[in-house]
């Protein structure tokens, strides 16, 4: 059986990391697991969240990683990529396996997510541009579109391509103040937005 979803905006440090290194070995018969952390062109490998916490050498935060676990019954991967907006999961193996394995997943990561900026980056462009031509409409009709330079009902369509715009700037600086998905340093995870520091 294959199974392969998106999940929540999150930043794992600390605890988070060694939570969720307990939740993907569990129910496996011996379980491989291997971080694979990347910065700019360098990559670095571990077999433990506990190991890369040690590490005093490392970035502050990684953008883009990928955490693999493979067992007897299967294999799971946890996917960060730092602007295809992403991070996904993957689990492919015995169907009780990948059931039990995705519940559990998906809700250590409903637990420790941030469900607001997961609704930021799902929305927020499509959002504004709704608005925006509901509310041009709402102006043209009421006789007051002229003021913003609504001339027809088709003009609404503008501002929603300026909202889509808009919104595609906010993803970007959203990314910047708050990335969707961080892998946080042991050395750094006390750190107020170390992303920010760097």
């Amino acid at each position: 059986m294959h199974y392969e979803t998106d999940l929540p905006s999150v930043h794992l440090e600390g605890e988070t990391i060694t939570a969720l290194e307990g939740i993907l070995r569990k129910g496996s018969t011996d379980p491989d697991l291997e971080f694979k952390l990347t910065h700019e062109t360098a990559t670095y490998r571990f077999v433990s969240g506990e190991e890369f916490m040690r590490d005093v050498t490392l970035p502050a935060f990684f953008r883009l990683f990928e955490v693999v676990l493979e067992a007897r019954e299967g294999q799971i991967t946890l996917t960060a990529d730092k602007w295809d907006t992403g991070f996904r999961l993957h689990i492919t193996g015995d169907r009780e396996w990948v059931q039990s394995r995705k519940q559990e997943i998906e809700h250590f990561f409903e637990a420790h997510g941030s469900s607001l900026r997961t609704s930021l980056e799902r929305y927020l462009g499509i959002a504004l541009a709704v608005t925006a031509v509901i509310g041009c409409l709402g102006l043209y009709y009421a006789g007051l579109g002229g003021v913003i330079g609504v001339q027809t009902p088709i003009d609404t369509l503008l501002f929603g391509a300026l909202a889509l715009i808009t919104g595609g700037f906010l993803h970007y600086l959203l990314e910047v103040i708050y990335p969707y998905t961080l892998m946080v340093t042991g050395t750094h995870h006390r750190r107020t937005l170390p992303y920010l520091a760097t």
